[in-house]
């Protein structure tokens, strides 16, 4: 049927700022899609809803959550609250990441903080989602490139380059 709109629902991880920020924005834009904006804190979220709106984005139409990548327990309880208000979600982007660091920080899980902020968190993510997602008809997972984090690998100090 032309001119029909199908309502969407699209979480996008990392929406406090940057690329991530920028894509809620520009989704909010659609009358028909809701959009759910991931920060790392509950006050982020509100920073991050309060400036789309500023921007022309409909308040009813995004539904902040918030959790700490580098704590595993957030993801997952993230993960439940995403579900259990939304059973069918269209799309998942995988936005959040953290530049790597220059010395080795574990987390709380015992992982280094690179690592599971960039893909442990956002592969536990996924798979908690996947039933939301793969009820939808459109339903599909989204990373950007490994480099989009931060600085690209050829940069980064290594062990055989010293750092200057």
């Amino acid at each position: 049927m032309p001119g029909a709109h199908t309502p969407r629902t699209v979480l996008v991880t990392g929406a406090s700022s940057g690329i991530g920020h920028e894509l809620a924005r520009h989704l909010a834009v659609d009358e028909h899609t809701t959009v759910v904006p991931h920060a790392r804190t509950p006050q982020e979220g509100q920073d991050a809803v309060d400036r789309l709106v500023k921007d022309g984005a409909e308040p009813l139409r995004l539904r902040t959550v918030a959790a700490d990548f580098s704590k595993l327990s957030d993801v997952a309880a993230m993960a439940r609250r995403v579900t259990a208000e939304f059973p069918c979600l269209d799309a998942l982007v995988n936005n959040a990441a953290v530049a790597g660091a220059r010395s080795r920080i574990l987390t709380i899980d015992g992982h280094e903080m690179t690592p599971q902020v960039n893909y442990l968190a956002p592969y536990l993510l996924t798979r908690r989602l996947w039933p939301a997602l793969s009820a939808s008809l459109t339903g599909r997972a989204s990373w950007p490139p490994p480099c989009s984090a931060g600085t690209p690998p050829a940069a980064r100090p290594s062990p055989t380059r010293s750092a200057r």
